[in-house]
């Protein structure tokens, strides 16, 4: 694996987000624990200065996404054969002209993770994701509605996701440090998509002032008939003047209990 030059750390860009650089050693780590195949193509959000990028060429798969929007760090990802270099930021980037990725493995800024999810939930021949994310929104990811960690995050990413986090990271292992452990998260898309879940994630994220009555007037077959008898639910008539937006976690939870049943 090339050495990296000695630099001194980046400071954060405020227009690009944080950046926080893996230790090139954990992130040989943690790439260790995915099953990158020779088929895959890999893509490596907020690659920095390539030190998940190395770890991933070294499992020799067809081909590497490097997406870093920092033009500071590109001369450490440049002149690499099977890197594809790509300055955009994340929430810019088109699923469909990414179609063809079968994996992710990133250190993503941990202020885009909610774009990182929608981008993985686009890509058809997507097979698993692997994330450096902080402590408190792994956690969250791997909520049910019965913890109280349960939130729009939770909701979102165990609807379109299998997650485990399969290790902590400690804090120093950034550059610069971060506060406490990060967690190494591995989301598998699910088989089992509940459309109605999804229609509740979507219009939370993008139609928040809805309220819940309104919502749950969807006239979208076969959900509406799905949805009917909810109207008349107790717990949820308390509910049904609330905005989506404003729902509390207790509420948000009690909400996706009805909805799975």
């Amino acid at each position: 694996m090339p050495v990296l030059p000695s630099f001194d750390p980046l400071v954060p860009d405020p227009d690009l987000l944080d950046q926080h650089l893996l230790d090139p050693f954990v992130a040989r780590a943690l790439v260790a624990q995915a099953d990158v195949g020779h088929d895959d193509l890999v893509l490596d959000l907020g690659a920095g200065t390539g030190s998940l990028t190395d770890a991933i060429l070294s499992r020799r798969p067809r081909r590497v996404i490097a997406v870093e929007p920092d033009r500071r760090c590109h001369r450490w990802l440049a002149n690499r054969s099977a890197v594809d270099l790509r300055p955009a930021r994340v929430q810019d980037l088109d699923p469909q002209a990414l179609a063809e990725v079968t994996m992710i493995i990133a250190n993503p800024p941990f202020s885009v993770l909610q774009h990182v999810v929608a981008l993985a939930r686009g890509l058809p021949r997507l097979r698993c994701a692997y994330l450096c994310t902080g402590r408190h929104w792994a956690t969250a990811a791997t909520a049910t509605p019965d913890d109280d960690h349960f939130s729009i995050i939770s909701l979102e990413v165990t609807t379109f996701f299998e997650p485990t986090v399969l290790t902590a990271i400690p804090g120093t292992a950034f550059t610069p440090p971060i506060p406490g452990p990060a967690a190494w998260l591995r989301l598998v898309p699910r088989a089992d998509q509940d459309p109605m879940i999804m229609l509740l994630v979507d219009a939370i994220r993008h139609r928040g002032g809805l309220r819940l009555k309104d919502f749950l007037r969807s006239p979208q077959p076969p959900l509406a008939a799905r949805l009917r008898p909810l109207r008349s639910d107790p717990v949820l008539r308390r509910l049904q003047q609330r905005r989506l937006a404003a729902m509390t976690r207790a509420d948000l939870a009690q909400l996706a209990r009805r909805l799975q049943r």
